[in-house]
């Protein structure tokens, strides 16, 4: 799962509102530099350019992040002259992308389209909307296209997300072409030491090949039963360990003071969700940072009283 920087509280805005019925696009870009978040764009957005509001609902940052910037009713900069009808992500880079970015956006596409009933041929380049004359977004729409509907993208097939559950050991681990992805893959990733994206990529070789070493087993960059055992024996050693982030039990809404309040909101800081201080006081910042939490992870049940439901979730994403 894509981590989450919701930034919606802070981000500016000038441009209004629309129903998410009048929603029939959503638009890929990306941003023409190496790095940069919703913080440098905006220097350029609103400094050099004038705006109120910034380009774009959603920014994939290098490492895989998700920067939530607005809530899809808003009306962004994506594309001059089209912006009424349309939501838009861009990912960090000049045509080239990271494996992480790459699976953020399948999760995040994937996501959009449902919630805004937005079917594949309505997902876009920015260069393909009418009257732009860009680069952007630095990619064949055409393979993006065709692997949301199960292609290939860049020549390598990708895994229908549907068939990512599977738990470590329930099947060997390489890489390889088409890469493996998967829940599995996340938790070697996290056993090993490295960015837990769910993409068995050569870094995550890399990585198990040193891990291997180490531990005195056949160094071959594959994750077999005698790897697996050994990942967990560790797991099995340190399960007792606390957590970095408790968390209360029980249920939690406007008015709750107290230690209980203040695990909820340093876990809501660590999530990216912020309160800002951590005072212990369930106040009308506690409860808009809970909303917002929901709104990504339990989309159905968005209340901003915090309970069993969002305990889960919120436990998920910092621990």
């Amino acid at each position: 799962m894509a981590k989450i920087d919701d930034i919606r509280h802070r981000t500016k805005r000038s441009n209004g509102t629309r129903a998410l019925s009048k929603i029939t696009t959503i638009v890929r870009h990306h941003s023409g530099g190496s790095s940069g978040n919703f913080d440098t764009f905006w220097s350029f957005w609103n400094g050099e350019r004038g705006w109120g509001t910034g380009g774009y609902h959603e920014i994939i940052l290098r490492d895989g992040t998700v920067q939530l910037c607005y809530d899809p009713n808003e009306i962004t900069n994506g594309v001059g002259g089209q912006n009424s009808y349309t939501y838009h992500i861009c990912l960090v880079g000049n045509g080239q992308f990271t494996d992480a970015q790459e699976a953020a956006w399948d999760e995040r596409i994937a996501y959009n389209m449902q919630r805004l009933g937005i079917k594949v041929g309505s997902v876009k380049g920015h260069r393909e909307m009418p009257g732009a004359s860009t680069a952007c977004p630095g990619i064949d729409m055409n393979i993006v296209r065709a692997r949301i509907s199960g292609g290939a993208v860049g020549g390598v097939q990708i895994e229908n997300p549907a068939s990512t559950k599977h738990k470590l050991g329930d099947r060997i681990l390489r890489n390889q072409s088409p890469m493996m992805r998967g829940d599995d893959v996340k938790t070697l990733q996290k056993a090993i030491g490295v960015t837990a994206d769910g993409i068995f990529g050569p870094s995550t070789e890399t990585a198990v090949r040193k891990y291997q070493e180490e531990r005195g087993l056949q160094v071959d960059g594959i994750v077999g039963p005698a790897t697996v055992k050994a990942i967990n024996n560790k797991a099995s050693k340190s399960a007792d360990k606390k957590k970095k982030y408790p968390l209360p039990s029980g249920v939690l809404k406007r008015g709750s003071k107290g230690e209980a309040v203040r695990q909820l909101q340093t876990a809501l800081n660590a999530a990216n969700f912020r309160v800002g201080n951590v005072d212990g006081d369930y106040g009308p910042k506690t409860e808009d940072a809970v909303r917002r939490f929901q709104s990504v992870y339990l989309p159905r049940g968005v209340d901003g009283i915090y309970g069993p439901n969002t305990r889960k979730e919120l436990d998920k994403v910092v621990n």
